[in-house]
């Protein structure tokens, strides 16, 4: 049966890093923000690594001389770096987000060991948008660094995408998954609806939920949106935790396509000995809970 529990308003933690996304619409724009962020990364003392996805690593680092002061001096003393995507996200493939988060903390640990004041990682991310073995778990990655990398290291990373991959799975979810505020009036989420993600198109999005190990949603889990929801759901499952939180708050309904696939979920972590729980839950998904109690029978809401 569905099992209801209350439970009092966590708190989210302070963090030491931070994980921001950022649009651009062609070559000039995606230049112009790339130097900018370096230009202040280098300000702040951070080690700074950027990964360049379609154009030659010895071309963005000449434009970057060009265009910042300090880049020239800060290649020279390893401050600032210029690398492929090929040789970080997809140094070995598939895409692994394990992987990829073991490097970030590794290379954030040892540009705090050598002096500076912490790492940033700019990433372009229209890899993804491309048949790239594993790219279907970037929505993971993405979701999954708040908790695993930015709440105890000085990591600020910063993913870019263009227009044209906002616009096409799995990018369009990854790329709304970064909540730049505390509130998702302030996240990508609505910056990106505008621009046509899945957000605006399937009505849902998913923003890594603070604290714990699990997801928030926002928008509505229906029959258009249950292809975005059994994406996120996917991800969230591969989090390494026993209890999987999905805060609901933010949806504004569910109905009997998005209880399903929130009970097929639970249903799998259930035989995982695992569970999932659904915080702050509408009150259209307990009605639904209650005309369907044997499917619905590893649900478990909170109040």
């Amino acid at each position: 049966m569905v099992t209801r529990r209350t439970q009092g308003q966590p708190q989210p933690p302070s963090r030491l890093g931070e994980h921001l996304c950022r649009t651009y619409a062609d070559d000039q724009e995606r230049a112009q923000q790339v130097s900018a962020l370096v230009r202040d990364g280098l300000a702040r003392g951070q080690r700074v690594l950027y990964y360049a996805d379609t154009q030659p690593t010895e071309r963005v680092a000449d434009q970057l001389r060009a265009e910042v002061a300090e880049a020239g001096a800060a290649l020279e003393r390893g401050q600032l770096s210029v690398e492929s995507t090929a040789d970080g996200f997809l140094r070995r493939l598939p895409f692994d987000p394990d992987l990829m988060i073991a490097r970030l903390r590794d290379s954030c640990q040892e540009a705090v060991s050598q002096g500076w004041a912490g790492l940033r990682v700019i990433g372009e991310m229209d890899w993804s948008t491309r048949q790239v073995p594993g790219a279907d778990r970037l929505l993971e990655y993405e979701l999954r660094l708040d908790a695993e990398v930015l709440e105890d290291l000085p990591v600020t990373g910063i993913c870019l995408y263009s227009h044209h991959a906002v616009t096409r799975a799995p990018a369009a979810l990854a790329a709304a998954a970064h909540l730049d505020g505390a509130d998702p009036a302030d996240s990508a989420v609505t910056r990106y609806a505008a621009g046509g993600t899945q957000r605006a198109r399937a009505g849902l999005a998913a923003l890594p939920l603070r604290p714990g190990s699990g997801v928030r949603l926002v928008g509505s889990a229906d029959l258009d949106s249950r292809t975005a929801l059994a994406a996120v759901l996917t991800a969230a499952t591969r989090m390494p935790a026993s209890v999987v939180d999905v805060d609901l708050r933010d949806v504004d309904y569910v109905d009997a396509a998005g209880t399903a696939v929130l009970a097929d979920t639970a249903a799998v972590l259930a035989g995982q000995g695992r569970r999932l729980v659904l915080h702050h839950a509408p009150p259209s998904l307990g009605r639904v809970a209650e005309m369907f109690p044997d499917e619905c029978r590893d649900l478990e809401m909170t109040a």
